[in-house]
């Protein structure tokens, strides 16, 4: 039986997965360490923003596409805050407790309407209760006071912006300290697994000044465009060959080391 609920996708396919997928639901992209899931997000959002303001503006039957033309990236790990950052610092006015709303979420505390996305990286490194939280987000567009602009409930308008969620993180059997996500979370999702694929990574490379050694032998030897074994036994040193470590090995080739600790 084919497994359809994570389908896999190449690096080059993430900018056309979202633009088709965000008008729709959050997106949620799942894959192994090093893979680069932060930046490829990062670097499509700007270029496909606009065709997604445009669908949405006619799933809605609005008079004007919600976008001023410039998208930014909220990136954030709920890991790094706790309840009490999502809920808002309680505090006293003539006896009243009210919450202030957190600046961990786009436009607090500013003026006008904003565009973009709320990235929230290694949301399953996160405990299950603060993924219920961003629950809200998903099905009211509200944490606490938080009102997230553009969302179909709390503001179908767009009168604050447009702010769409996608979502990323590593998976159980990776070895990342994720702590998995609750079904009542995951399908609130649609889900996508991220592959390795030489042929994407040989391009950015080529675009990227990415050193030739190091492209050449990638060449020779795909196989290490991602070497990692999770399941390795009594590892002692957690770590393999990635997308990642590889840039960072270019720039160590671009250094000149010496003969003898070159290789």
């Amino acid at each position: 039986m084919t497994d359809i609920s994570a389908i896999s996708i190449t690096p080059s396919q993430l900018p056309a997965i979202l633009n088709y997928a965000l008008p729709i639901s959050p997106v949620m992209i799942w894959g192994n360490v090093g893979l680069g899931k932060s930046e490829i997000i990062r670097d499509a959002v700007p270029e496909i923003f606009e065709d997604i303001a445009k669908q949405i503006k006619a799933n809605r039957g609005l008079n004007a596409v919600p976008f001023d033309g410039n998208a930014q990236v909220w990136e954030r790990r709920i890991n790094d805050y706790d309840m009490l950052d999502f809920s808002g610092l309680p505090y006293a006015e003539n006896g009243i407790q009210h919450r202030a709303v957190a600046d961990i979420w786009p436009n607090v505390g500013g003026v006008g309407k904003v565009y973009g996305v709320l990235f929230l990286d290694e949301f399953a490194q996160a405990g299950r209760e603060k993924q219920t939280v961003i629950q809200r987000l998903f099905d009211e567009g509200r944490v606490g006071d938080y009102v997230l602009p553009g969302h179909y409930k709390s503001d179908p308008d767009c009168e604050r912006g447009l702010v769409l969620i996608v979502l990323a993180s590593n998976r159980q059997k990776d070895r990342a300290n994720s702590h998995g996500m609750g079904i009542q979370t995951g399908t609130r999702l649609t889900h996508f697994t991220l592959t390795p694929s030489v042929e994407d990574w040989l391009g950015w490379g080529a675009e990227n000044d990415i050193d030739p050694v190091v492209l050449a032998w990638i060449k020779q030897m795909p196989e290490y465009l991602h070497k990692v074994d999770p399941s390795q036994k009594g590892m002692e040193h957690p770590t393999g060959c990635t997308p990642r470590g590889l840039e960072k090995l270019s720039f160590a080739v671009k250094g000149c080391p010496p003969p003898e600790i070159e290789m």
